[in-house]
């Protein structure tokens, strides 16, 4: 089994519905039944083929180097009763001679065979079982395929964080009692039960369910309404009811999707409006089950040359008295050690701040000061000079504050940066001053440019809110210099608390330009593949990196990473190394 990368290709499920077998000619129309004042409702069942992955996927690697004769398989289970009537798996163009599929029981019975003909060359292969093999909901099987030459396609840890799931069928996340991803070293086919790095071989199921008396589609949501708030349409609908738990709702704009945002956010911000056009928006209502409700009623409105301000939120607040306290504790000087470790109790904003509601920001003028609000939303920063302070951003958007190229002096001090589902980078910036901030729920907690001056800011429990996650805790990507890191906490763990082993806690990745003159002193650091890299691309440097005086979480050799505390791929890139240790004080060296 080689050691292969995270793949960034999973999503969607391939549905096909036909009539059941078993109904008779002229039975499609429901039969009632009346016995008094009781009404009996027969409905027709309807079969639906799923499988874990779409033949949209392409795996990471598609080639293994390893040729041995090998059976590849998955673990799997369905939450509802059916048939599982085939297999298919992704081929490489080594993968060669004769395929066969299987299915297993739990207890290493085969239920089914099948041997593969018509192949391509490459890509998704299909067999069908003679007979379909009824199996029960809640009860785990595998799945495999034999690969007499080897070259089968690999994604390594691909279940150690996650459990794919599509429709009724789940491949359940590998634990040390319970492994997904298994193989067996064998010269014809047998049930699989090792595992290596939590492999996805990228074997898949074809899975038929039948469905009485379905569960009806969601009501859409009511009450739609849209305003104008500075420079942006805000669109409000009231809760809809659903059987099943609703997971999401859709925006429409002129009957094509634009967004997708979470059960509990009942607002949308369309900061993409032109001048003088007039837009028509509708909500869709989505269960748990991916069953969509029709399209809300629908509400219009003009986008105003001249912004029309709404009653509440302002567009941009203007300063205001805040009696909670205000620039205090790591943030008092530029650039300094904070006195403690920065955590979620010690950041963020200060006990005892009072917080006025707003919406999404947009900032144009120059020295304009947001404190001590609670915004739902996110900022856009395009004017010189503005501090963010004392204030707590809940991001329904892609980014949670967006500093544009070009504008500097911008400053976010003692403030909470965060995503309760959509948000995917807590502070993109460049030029930009953030100090004692608590920055969490993200796939990348900062990325950003020159410029930079990051100082005892806490970040952790990062979260994937797309498929194909790349953690980071802080991302460098170019652009300038200078760039300082003081003593921040920057911990690559999950919503759970457990650690991530994907990129790093911070990922200094020249491949937009060059980074000169960089900074880190005095931070904590743990987790990801390598907890720190220093990288260069498309032919951009890092140069003048001093590396000083950072602990990492963990003992030695790795800590909480999966292979080892830094990674740095042009050793004269870092000028300056020393300090630098594990926690219970053995020297890393560089």
């Amino acid at each position: 089994m080689e050691n292969t990368p995270e793949s960034t290709v999973v999503s969607n499920t391939n549905t096909n519905t036909t009539w059941p077998r078993w109904l008779f000619p002229a039975a499609f129309a429901a039969v009632f039944i009346l016995l008094g004042s009781l009404t009996f409702w027969y409905v027709s069942a309807a079969t639906t083929t799923y499988s874990l992955w779409p033949s949209s996927a392409v795996p990471k690697t598609l080639s293994d180097s390893d040729a041995q004769s090998v059976e590849l398989g998955v673990k799997f289970q369905a939450n509802v009763s059916g048939d599982v009537t085939g297999v298919k798996f992704y081929k490489s163009a080594q993968n060669s001679g004769r395929h066969s599929g299987s299915l297993w029981d739990s207890k290493g019975n085969r239920l089914a065979s099948v041997t593969f003909t018509g192949e391509t060359s490459s890509g998704w292969q299909t067999a069908t079982f003679p007979q379909p093999v009824s199996i029960a909901a809640n009860v785990p099987y595998t799945i495999s395929y034999h690969a007499p030459a080897g070259h089968y396609s690999a994604n390594n840890y691909y279940f150690s964080t996650r459990t794919r799931t599509s429709g009724p069928l789940s491949a359940p996340k590998s634990t040390s009692a319970a492994p997904n991803g298994v193989y067996a070293y064998s010269g014809s086919a047998v049930y699989p039960t090792q595992t290596y790095q939590a492999a996805n071989y990228w074997v898949d199921v074809l899975f038929s369910a039948k469905v009485v008396n379905p569960t009806p589609k969601p009501a859409p949501p009511t009450g739609i309404s849209v305003t104008q708030s500075g420079t942006s349409l805000i669109v409000n609908w009231n809760a809809a009811s659903s059987a099943n738990p609703i997971s999401k709702y859709l925006v429409l704009r002129n009957g094509s999707q634009v967004a997708s945002v979470s059960s509990t956010t009942l607002s949308y911000t369309d900061t993409s409006a032109t001048a003088g056009q007039t837009y028509a928006y509708q909500i869709q209502t989505v269960d748990n089950a991916s069953l969509t409700s029709v399209a809300s009623t629908t509400a219009t409105a003009t986008y105003n040359v001249v912004p029309v301000p709404a009653p509440t939120p302002a567009p941009v607040p203007a300063p205001v008295s805040n009696p909670g306290p205000t620039t205090t504790g790591f943030c008092s000087t530029f650039p300094a050690l904070p006195a403690s470790k920065p955590t979620a109790t010690n950041t963020g904003v200060p006990a005892g701040t009072v917080l006025t509601n707003s919406g999404a920001i947009t900032v144009t003028t120059a020295g304009t000061v947001i404190d001590g609000q609670n915004v739902t939303g996110g900022i856009n920063v395009n004017a010189n000079n503005v501090t963010i302070k004392n204030s707590k951003i809940n991001v329904t958007g892609y980014y949670g504050i967006q500093v544009a190229d070009n504008v500097t002096g911008t400053k976010v001090i003692n403030s909470e940066i965060y995503t309760t589902g959509g948000g995917y980078i807590g502070i993109a910036a460049g030029n930009t001053t953030v100090c004692g901030s608590y920055i969490h729920g993200f796939e990348n907690g900062m990325t950003v440019g020159g410029g930079m001056m990051i100082q005892a800011n806490y970040i952790d429990k990062l979260v994937s809110n797309q498929s194909g996650p790349h953690y980071d805790g802080i991302e460098i990507y170019g652009g300038g210099s200078p760039t300082q890191l003081w003593g921040n906490n920057i911990m690559m763990t999950d919503g759970s608390g457990g650690w991530l082993g994907e990129t790093g806690a911070i990922n200094l990745t020249a491949y937009q330009g060059n980074i000169d003159n960089v900074e880190m002193n005095g931070n904590w650091l743990g987790g990801g593949s390598y907890t720190l890299y220093v990288d260069e691309q498309n032919g951009s440097n890092a140069t003048n990196v001093k590396i000083t005086n950072n602990i990492w979480y963990g003992s030695p050799p790795n800590g909480h990473a999966q292979y080892g505390p830094a990674l740095i791929r042009d050793q004269t890139s870092v000028t300056t190394w020393s300090g630098n240790a594990w926690e219970n004080g053995t020297a890393i060296a560089k």
